[in-house]
């Protein structure tokens, strides 16, 4: 949960050092509900947006006092932590906890767009479950946290916003955009997210 939220809007080289650096700081969620709210911000500040900072000790407080100190193993309970959506309620549930789920990120919908014309027509695409209900029927039954890690990666290196790296993609034999010629569905709110 700590990375997802370093990671918003963040590259994750850049976020790495903080992580370490906060799970030393704040190994339990007391230490963070405790936490000297100006330390946190400072430690915050080199990953940018300081408003996580203040969620942070929110969340602490919310994983004391309603969860006994631990993250939730369900939807319903990490929706009711502060500054929790559908995407991270799933990529906790996924990379912690290995629950078959789809991680609603800006690769991995561009993929989903361009390789089967799976697109949203909402605003914020992350917050779709439509969306979201079309790529579970993809997942693996097994391994989903590595199929979903592959796919961050993929969208990250091969299936880029900008020049993607068709010709040497392997999916390009079934990749609608590629077929077409490269034109996508992807709109100008779900291409910059």
């Amino acid at each position: 949960m700590i990375s997802e939220y370093l990671l918003q809007q963040t590259n994750a080289d850049l976020a790495l050092p903080t992580y370490r650096q906060f799970i030393k700081d704040y190994p339990t969620a007391k230490s963070l509900a405790e936490a000297d709210i100006r330390k946190l911000r400072r430690l915050i500040s080199f990953v940018g947006l300081s408003y996580r900072a203040d969620r942070l000790k929110t969340i602490g407080r919310q994983l004391v006092s309603g969860f006994a100190g631990k993250i939730p193993q369900s939807r319903d309970s990490l929706l009711k932590l502060h500054g929790v959506g559908l995407y991270m309620s799933n990529a906790v549930l996924c990379f912690a906890y290995g629950k078959r789920l789809p991680i609603l990120d800006t690769n991995t919908i561009r993929i989903f767009d361009r390789v089967f014309g799976i697109t949203s027509n909402l605003k914020r695409p992350r917050t779709d479950k439509k969306l979201e209900s079309q790529m579970l029927a993809y997942l693996p039954n097994r391994m989903v946290r590595e199929f979903n890690f592959a796919l961050l990666d993929f969208g990250a290196l091969v299936c880029t916003s900008k020049r993607p790296y068709c010709e040497q993609c392997p999916l390009n034999s079934i990749c609608q955009f590629y077929l077409s010629g490269g034109s996508s569905n992807l709109s100008s709110q779900s291409s910059s997210s």
